[in-house]
């Protein structure tokens, strides 16, 4: 089946193998989404010259957090805290799901299948430091309790996939495909997700 409009997420070096299959089809469109604007605007200029007749369009922003702080480094996470955690730490709900980054561009671009290649466990594990919080912990047991749950990663791949699922059902997507590695890659065994 030939997709017209394709939402491609994570193009690393696996994702860009794919992405050069996939553009074999010949899509109409092809909206190509990483964490920052350089990378994007990147993939898209280097393939645009190879398949001249499909439009590429470059999307950013971390996937995993609601579109209003999507672009927030993680240098920066701390100093929106309350937001995040009254975000990751509501209720389920439609409210929450159409704030989320992945339904905002399910809206906006309206694509008929969904690749994601991003390395999901070194993503949302790389914050994730044992040591680091138990000594935070024993030094200031409130500010510690406040980053472990900005860092959280559970309530992140939850809300994700509850966004996802609600995105392909109401705006009616027709597929989505998850590059899956074994998540040994990157950051390695050490990684509290993988996939």
């Amino acid at each position: 089946m030939k997709h017209k409009t394709i939402l491609f997420i994570g193009t690393g070096q696996i994702g860009k193998a794919i992405l050069n299959k996939m553009l074999l089809s010949n899509p109409q469109k092809i909206i190509i989404h990483n964490l920052t604007e350089e990378e994007s605007i990147f993939i898209c200029n280097k393939f645009k010259k190879k398949y001249p007749n499909i439009e590429f369009i470059p999307s950013y922003g971390n996937i995993f957090m609601p579109y209003s702080l999507k672009d927030l480094s993680n240098r920066n996470l701390y100093d929106k805290s309350e937001d995040i955690i009254n975000y990751f730490y509501s209720e389920i709900s439609q409210s929450i799901f159409e704030k989320s980054t992945i339904v905002t561009l399910i809206k906006k671009y309206e694509p008929s299948l969904i690749v994601d290649a991003i390395n999901t466990a070194t993503v949302l594990g790389n914050a994730y430091n044992p040591e680091y919080n138990f000594k935070c912990y024993h030094e200031d047991s409130s500010s510690c309790s406040t980053k472990l749950m900005v860092d959280d990663y559970t309530t992140k791949i939850i809300n994700f996939v509850y966004s996802l699922k609600y995105g392909i059902e109401t705006y009616n997507v027709e597929k989505y495909v998850k590059v899956s590695t074994t998540g040994l890659g990157g950051m390695g065994i050490n990684m509290p997700y993988t996939h």
